[in-house]
């Protein structure tokens, strides 16, 4: 017989996953910055500009030499979103322990929830080190 998780085990899996939430807030708002730049080299580039004088008025914008280097390299590698997500999951074990993936630190990225479903199963049923019993949830990471 499966024993259920216990208010602590379930306490500990929320804290984790609101710290894990807290710190993908702060990755969001730098991500959303480091866009902001790349729209901006991107703009200039399609006007025109060179890879050089892109980057002096990314410079001239207040960015770093090195960073505006970069951003216009990006732009130019044409790395541009693809439509992907980072998704986390809860799953129970045999033992009737709940986990997050943060715990066995795997995030999954899809471009669906049904493909992060499948991919989370995927991922803990072909570990050997892992007794994984039923996914409990899917969750989008911000």
């Amino acid at each position: 017989m499966k024993n259920s998780s216990t208010k602590g085990e379930i306490q500990r899996l929320d804290f984790v996953e609101s710290l894990y939430k807290q710190m993908h807030l702060q990755t969001k708002s730098a991500i959303e910055e480091r866009d902001r730049i790349v729209a901006t080299a991107a703009m200039y580039i399609e006007d025109g500009v060179s890879e050089e004088e892109a980057v002096e008025l990314l410079v001239i914008d207040g960015i770093s030499r090195d960073s505006a280097e970069s951003y216009v390299q990006l732009v130019e590698a044409n790395n541009g979103l693809d439509g992907n997500h980072e998704y986390s999951f809860q799953f129970e074990d045999i033992y009737g322990k709940l986990w997050s993936s943060y715990d066995i630190n795997r995030i999954i990225t899809a471009s669906s929830d049904e493909e992060a479903w499948m991919k989370a199963e995927e991922a803990i049923y072909s570990d050997p080190s892992i007794e994984p019993d039923k996914i409990v949830s899917i969750d989008k990471v911000l």
